[in-house]
């Protein structure tokens, strides 16, 4: 319902690559296409993310279950404080350096997947934005 309510109030955002690839070891360049009606936002926190995801089995037989299991790896954050030019026409820059000890982006494996996502939180009246973007960072040649 929360989802609904969000899209309903705000409407579409993007994010545009200002480089790509990006690699690890270098930096992630994007734009963000705020949604209309973040005019009013107080503040917005940029969390960008590398994340491991693998399902595990626990017990045998009918007693056995399964279940997704996410595990952050490396994170960084960018937080605007107080009150926000953020316009529906005007996007923001966003850059984060990355480690070049972080992983790349791997959907491929069997047992586990790697993979980089961008979380934007706004705080704004009523309702407050929140959106999860994929993003594409390889690992960089080392």
């Amino acid at each position: 319902v929360r989802r609904i309510l969000v899209a309903l109030k705000y409407g579409n955002s993007w994010i545009e690559y200002e480089t790509f690839p990006s690699l690890t070891g270098g930096s992630v360049d994007l734009r963000w296409w705020p949604p209309s009606g973040l005019e009013n936002a107080t503040s917005i926190k940029f969390i960008l993310r590398c994340v491991e995801e693998w399902n595990e089995s626990r017990g045998t037989g009918e007693q056995r279950s399964s279940s997704l299991i996410h595990e952050q790896l490396w994170a960084t954050t960018r937080t605007t404080e107080g009150r926000v030019d953020c316009q529906h026409n005007r996007p923001m820059s966003l850059s984060f350096d990355v480690p070049a000890t972080a992983p790349g982006s791997n959907l491929s494996r069997k047992l586990s997947i790697t993979f980089w996502e961008l979380d934007v939180c706004a705080e704004a009246p009523g309702i407050d934005f929140q959106e999860r973007y994929l993003v594409p960072v390889y690992a960089g040649a080392s």
